[in-house]
């Protein structure tokens, strides 16, 4: 209850509505209001976590995932950590109703062969792990692709948003994120933070404003990093999530 009414402190700094009030609502269908309450929650969970003694070597982040990974590494402020997300979700709220997201279970491979040459219009958005992918853009397209794909018997669902993240649809958002974070002041930590942005570590002096540009953009490596740090660690992952959709 302490970390989630000190996101709602910082977040009332940015936005107009309530954080705790909307965590009791209904609004879960408004990308500015359900991004900002996943990360809190999980900063919470994270923080319930370090109550408990077990503090975190390794952080990674899935998409908005990253803001709580870096405050929970101690790299951002919570203060910052409301900016970024509650400016990314308010941003992609401009584009509400033009793009859609599906996951689908083709490799990494697969999906790049089954969007060639629509590139402009659908993108690989994210890379959960060897068979399972998202394709995001052009609802219509999206959906052409998803009957294909029906017909050959491949798993494929529209995952409920209104929005193509990790795609050019992103590309109008990116300069207005860029300006609006211009006041953040990350630093170095001794927590190690692999970025799903860039498949690499990542130093906390690296998440400037075009470091979110590029979680914003950039196709989210979460599958590859999860892979590059079980075979170079002994670790034990830990899922912080409102859900656990990662878990299979």
């Amino acid at each position: 209850k302490k970390s989630l009414d000190e996101c709602a402190q910082a977040d009332s700094k940015v936005v107009s509505w309530d954080l705790i009030q909307e965590l009791k609502g209904n609004r879960f269908d408004e990308i500015d209001i359900i991004q900002p309450g996943i990360v809190a929650i999980e900063i919470a969970l994270g923080q319930l976590w370090k109550s408990k003694g077990i503090q975190p070597d390794i952080v990674v982040g899935h998409s908005m995932g990253e803001v709580a990974a870096a405050y929970l590494a101690d790299m951002i402020s919570i203060d910052d950590a409301a900016l970024i997300i509650c400016t990314r979700s308010s941003l992609m709220k401009q584009n509400s109703g033009k793009g859609a997201m599906a996951v689908t279970d083709l490799t990494l491979e697969e999906a790049k062969q089954k969007i060639a040459g629509q590139e402009a219009h659908l993108s690989v958005a994210v890379q959960n792990s060897p068979n399972s992918t998202v394709i995001a853009g052009d609802p219509t397209r999206l959906q052409e692709l998803l009957d294909q794909l029906d017909t050959e018997g491949r798993f494929c669902r529209m995952i409920k948003v209104d929005v193509a993240s990790h795609s050019p649809q992103m590309d109008n958002l990116l300069e207005p994120l860029k300006d609006a974070l211009q006041k953040i002041n990350p630093q170095n930590s001794s927590t190690v933070f692999y970025s799903t942005a860039l498949r690499e570590k990542a130093k906390g002096s690296d998440l400037n404003p075009e470091y979110w540009v590029k979680n914003l953009r950039n196709p989210v490596q979460f599958g590859a990093v999860i892979q590059d740090i079980a075979q170079k660690e002994q670790v034990v992952f830990i899922e912080l999530t409102p859900h656990p959709v990662l878990s299979n």
